[in-house]
């Protein structure tokens, strides 16, 4: 419509296109739903809970919650990703909707490690390779791989891992995302 009005400008139809921003009438609809983070205690009965629970899946909750990563960004990390002597993870890439793409910012950053969370993720290889040793394969690329070593599926985090956790630990519904706002409101 705005494209028709501004047509009938140039035509000398009109005097001037009463369509060419809407947007300043209209009131504004936010697509961005609540931040909801989990406190400090939320956190570590989590946490507990998952070490319990489910520990296959607690390297990454703890992750989650000590980095801030996205879940595509925790998904898609890997091995020679992490830095054990100076601490810290290099996001590389992430896995939305299937497909392994940069960082949602397009570049590359360094997320520091706590060292409970190095120490857990330097574990982790070990377990690993006991697991893939009984089953023959070699260790998978992916710090968090599936059971055949390939990419997690984010559904199945998010829907089935994650809210079953929630549930587990007796804790609200929020979503896996706002564990990257509870780290940041709890670094603040």
């Amino acid at each position: 419509m705005s494209s028709l009005f501004s047509h009938a400008v140039e035509d000398d139809l009109v005097a001037v296109n009463p369509a060419l921003k809407p947007g300043k009438f209209l009131p504004k609809i936010s697509k961005r739903r609540k931040i909801d983070p989990l406190t400090r205690e939320e956190v570590s009965l989590l946490l507990e809970t998952a070490k319990m629970k489910l520990p296959r899946y607690y390297p990454l909750f703890l992750c989650a919650a000590r980095t801030g990563l996205r879940m595509g960004e925790l998904l898609a990390l890997q091995w020679q990703d992490i830095d054990w002597r100076a601490r810290f993870i290099e996001v590389r890439r992430n896995y939305p909707h299937w497909q392994l793409t940069t960082p949602k910012s397009g570049e590359t950053r360094r997320v520091d490690m706590s060292r409970e969370l190095g120490q857990t993720l330097k574990d982790l290889p070990l377990e690993r390779q006991i697991d893939a040793g009984a089953a023959g394969a070699e260790i998978p690329l992916w710090v968090f791989p599936n059971e055949t070593g390939g990419l997690l599926h984010p559904h199945n985090i998010r829907d089935r891992v994650f809210y079953g956790l929630l549930t587990k630990a007796k804790l609200r519904r929020v979503r896996f995302h706002d564990l990257r706002h509870t780290f940041a409101s709890l670094l603040l």
